[in-house]
């Protein structure tokens, strides 16, 4: 199977060229702590505490540490600096603080942040020797320094969960109301969309006129709200402006499955577990709106239908454990699929724990009386008394 994000961060990490001095923990990668143990050899560790920390703040935290693992008080003794938690600084301090460091110290600065705006970005002599880790395009852990900022304005768009949006990295947390940001991912989603399904969908009930009206303003503070405009209409349809570089969720998400539903095996099921990475969530949970709600059926469903293929590809494998974790996921999404439970109590069975095969097949056999008023099929059921044989012979 393909490298776990972990692996992949260490893997980059320990390739890492001699001139790179500013390494970011990707502040999008949820499990950044399960790096800190494999940087942690010949390091001088800080975690810096309070908010709106100054440049003296941060001196005097950095000193403290100093002080606790030397009493020669200097860095020089260490190949490497840690410092974790340094967005709690005022932007301004912690690029000042960072820019000294980078002068004064010799060694490789590490820093754990929640926030990619640790560096301005911008500049030309920062650039260079800074890398942002995990680094996966495909997995939208985009490295801000080393992207080609000819490729447009980055965009990213997260909408499994919440909905999350970030621009060069920054997060967007503003919207001036509730409809401009939903038009925001309605737009996105559908990448190119007539006036006519855009009124459809959100002003259904009023004029033309007073729809076409709603939309404008809605659509100017979309671009208030972003710094730029975020569509360009032509021939009848608005579509993502070209200027912006999207990278969307939703988009690698289904690029990535039919992908791997033309791949060779052993590709597949990797491009496949990508895919499934990126699914955290169900569709914009925090949107209560009817064309959301279709959507997020259908998105529900793709991703049930892509845990039992990649199930099956990993038991072809000879994974039979990963695709039974894999096959409960399914479960837990659609608890009366007999599919899936009858794949479920086969791998139960091959792995030695009949106990649990009949426990999966009961929950189901409740489950089917309880809402449907149905049994299981045949299948199952003769699945369950061959297992049931077994544990009594």
């Amino acid at each position: 199977m393909n490298l776990s994000v972990r692996q992949l961060a260490l893997k980059q990490f320990q390739t890492l060229p001699s001139d790179v001095r500013l390494v970011i923990v990707h502040p999008n990668y949820l499990h950044q702590h399960t790096l800190l143990s494999a940087m942690l050899d010949d390091a001088l560790y800080v975690r810096f505490e309070g908010a709106n920390l100054s440049v003296d703040d941060l001196n005097d935290q950095l000193r403290t540490a100093l002080s606790t693992y030397t009493d020669k008080g200097v860095l020089s003794g260490f190949a490497s600096l840690i410092c974790d938690e340094l967005d709690r600084a005022r932007p301004q301090a912690t690029d000042t603080f960072v820019r000294s460091l980078l002068r004064d110290f010799a060694g490789r600065i590490i820093v754990f942040t929640r926030s990619a705006q640790v560096i301005p970005l911008q500049d030309s002599t920062m650039r260079p020797i800074t890398r942002f880790l995990p680094a996966s395009d495909t997995l939208m852990l985009w490295d801000y320094a080393q992207r080609n900022p000819a490729g447009g304005t980055l965009l990213e768009v997260r909408a499994f969960g919440e909905g999350r949006v970030q621009l060069e990295g920054k997060d967007i947390v503003t919207w001036d109301g509730v409809l401009p940001r939903a038009l925001f991912f309605f737009l996105i989603d559908r990448g190119m969309v007539t006036r006519s399904e855009i009124f459809q969908t959100f002003w259904a009930n009023l004029p033309v006129r007073e729809a076409t009206n709603v939309f404008h303003v809605t659509k100017r503070k979309i671009s208030e709200v972003l710094g730029l405009d975020l569509t360009k209409y032509e021939a009848g349809f608005y579509y993502i402006s070209r200027s912006i570089h999207l990278s969307y969720d939703v988009s690698v998400f289904t690029q990535l499955l039919q992908d791997s539903a033309v791949l060779a095996l052993q590709q597949a099921a990797e491009t496949a577990a990508q895919a499934l990475l990126l699914y955290r969530r169900d569709f914009l949970a925090s949107v209560d709106m009817p064309w959301v709600e279709r959507r997020r059926a259908d998105l529900r469903q793709m991703y049930g239908e892509a845990l039992v293929v990649q199930a099956r590809m990993s038991e072809q494998l000879g994974d039979k454990s990963s695709a039974l974790g894999t096959l409960i996921q399914a479960s837990a999404l659609a608890p009366q699929r007999e599919d899936v439970v009858y794949h479920m109590m086969r791998l139960y069975h091959d792995l030695n724990r009949p106990a649990e095969a009949l426990d999966v097949y009961r929950r189901l056999e409740s489950e089917l009386r309880a809402s449907l008023d149905l049994a299981p099929g045949a299948n199952l059921r003769d699945l369950a008394a061959q297992i049931e044989q077994s544990l009594s012979a």
